[in-house]
This record gives structure tokens, sequence and C-alpha cells, in this order.
């Protein structure tokens, strides 16, 4: 019994040997590199702490935040720009809009409102977003996703005219095309919506003769109706 106990008592010691080994061999593979290469070494297997340069470690501690998917880790981050890119990240993977509230950097808070609005389908979050052509984006991706006129009105008269000329194509409704500003707009929209149809019908809605007798031949040619026969 007592040389049993010897035995097993043996075995373990050479298992616990072999561990710490492996693990006085990793934390050496690393201490024995120099400068960036030794931060590297840390930052790769998420031991942060040993990291020297503050940017790298930083950076090591995002990579920690999202696997731990704790946003109380952000909060170890020293540089305020890589703590809202921290916090922004762990907002996508929670998508709780809630979250983009306690980001105090200003470029990576709109780009949470914006991930929450395009990604939710919630335009009040678009107006949270304070980059201009971001805030077009944000309202733009909605209502075409969503065929949503009523943010089209939310633009510029330029962008406006863009949008509701997209979504009415979009949704094949010639309706829409009277809502661009101009009879030209107008006429282009129900051209190209007869186009998609392949509709002669539609275009016999365009008001502009040229435009109208052209939308009717293309379609013909494409049917292959002979217009002199007919």
């Amino acid at each position: 019994m007592e040389k049993r106990s010897i035995i097993i008592s043996s075995v373990l010691l050479g298992i616990m040997l072999v561990v710490a080994g492996c693990s006085v061999f990793d934390s050496d593979s690393c201490a024995t590199k120099q400068g960036a290469a030794k931060d590297d070494c840390y930052a790769e297997g998420l031991q942060c702490s040993k990291v020297n340069n503050t940017a790298v470690r930083d950076t090591c501690v995002v990579e920690l935040a999202k696997l731990k998917n704790d946003q109380k880790v952000c909060d170890l981050i020293v540089g305020p720009s890589i703590k809202g890119n921290c916090q922004e990240q762990l907002a996508e993977i929670s998508k709780n809009p809630e979250d983009c509230k306690a980001i105090k950097d200003t470029y990576w808070k709109s780009n949470c409102n914006y991930f929450m609005a395009t990604n939710l389908s919630k335009e009040a979050y678009c107006v949270l977003v304070n980059n201009a052509e971001q805030k077009k984006d944000c309202f733009t991706t909605i209502a075409y996703r969503e065929n949503k006129q009523s943010l089209c009105e939310l633009l510029n008269k330029e962008d406006r005219e863009v949008c509701m000329y997209k979504i009415a194509v979009a949704s094949k409704d010639i309706e829409t095309c009277k809502k661009l500003t101009g009879v030209v707009d107008q006429d282009a929209c129900r051209y190209k919506i007869a186009r998609v149809l392949n509709d002669t019908t539609v275009c016999a809605s365009i008001k502009m003769s040229d435009i109208r007798t052209r939308c009717t031949e293309r379609i013909n040619e494409e049917l292959g109706v002979d217009i002199a026969q007919k």
C-alpha cells in the first residue's frame, strides 16, 4: 500500500513539474524578448499588465474586454480614444443603445449611435450622430431599407431628391415620382420604373412627349414588338 502511494505521489509530482515547466517556458518566451517584440508577445497572450507601451497595452485591454464582454475592463484603458473604441465595440456586441451613453469620445459615440440606428432600424439614433455626412448616410440607409419616404424629408434639397427617386424606383411606385420637385426628374423616375417593369402603360404617364416616346420604343424593342405592325 505504501509503495502504491509513493508511485501515485511520484506521478502527481511529475505532472506538476511538467505544468510548471510549461508555465515558466511560456513566460520566459516573452521575457527573453526585447522592446516592442516583448510587448507584442505579451499582448498576443493577452497578458496586458506586462505590456510597457501604453498604446499597445490599451489595445491589448480592448481585446481582453471583448473576450470577457465586460465594459468595466474598458475602464482600465488610459487613452480616451482607445477607451471609446473599446466601449463602442462592446456596444456593438450587446446591441444595447444605452451603452452608447457612457462613451465620452465624440467620434466613437457617434459611431455607436450610427451602429444602433442602422442595425436596429431606429432613426431616432441618427439624430445623435455628430458628423453631417455620417448622419445623412444613417437616414438614407434606413430610408432605402424600409422604403421610408419621411426620412428623405430630413435631408437637404438635393439629397432629398436622390432619396425619394431611389425609393420610388425600388418600390416601383410611380405615385412617389410625383413627390420629386422637377418635371424632368418626375418623368425620369417614371421612365426608370417603366423600364424596370417593362411596362409601356407606365410610359403613358410620362408628361414630356420625347421621353414618353423613347420609353415606349425601348420597351417594345426589348419585348420584340414590331411597332409598325402594331
